[in-house]
This record gives structure tokens, sequence and C-alpha cells, in this order.
């Protein structure tokens, strides 16, 4: 069985806080009257179906091995919880439009 990304999750002062995305993520701990870390002080990462938290760069390859990313927003080394979200082929164009318009000014 191919393991795949079930939700976002934050390893935060020895616990585990999962949900739809990272901003659930950080609201769950706030709710848990936790203070909010800098990134460099909690681990945000994603759940598999079989259980592992692991971090953005290994959720980039689980996610693209199983074909669940919809549209990879930058940065491009790293998952992303927006990149698994459904859209529509409409909302995917104008996504990949926008990101080309951005490419250009930035060369």
């Amino acid at each position: 069985m191919q393991e795949k990304i079930r939700t976002a999750a934050i390893f935060h002062s020895g616990k585990i806080f999962e949900g739809k995305h990272h901003a659930e993520c950080f609201s769950k701990i706030k709710d848990a009257g936790l203070p909010r870390l800098p990134k460099h002080e909690c681990r945000q990462g994603f759940i598999t179906d079989f259980g592992r938290f692991v971090d953005r760069i290994e959720g980039l390859r689980i996610a693209t091995e199983a074909n669940q990313i919809v549209f990879k927003f930058p940065p491009l080394y790293e998952l992303l919880s927006e990149d698994l979200v459904k859209r529509s082929e409409e909302e995917i164009l104008k996504l990949q439009q926008e990101y080309n318009s951005q490419r250009k000014k930035n060369s």
C-alpha cells in the first residue's frame, strides 16, 4: 500500500496538532493555551495515512509519489497544505497565470 498525506500537522511542546491546513493547526495550539512559537522552534509537517509525522520535504516526496499534488505553490522544494487542495480547472489555470506573471516580474 502506498503511503499518502492525511493531514497537515505541527509538532509543538511534545504534542502533535493536526488540521486541514497549518493555520488550523496553529488555531488548535492557541485553543490549547500554548504560545505560538517561531518557525524554528516548532516543526511543521504532515501526518501520513501510516500515522507518521513527516517534515515538509519528505511530505513533498510522499505526496508527489502518491499523485496528491493538485497545484504546486512555491517554494518548490517542500510541501504546503495548499498544494493538496482540490480546485477547479479554472482556478488552477488562474493560479498558473499568476505564478508565471510573478516569475516574469522577479526575473
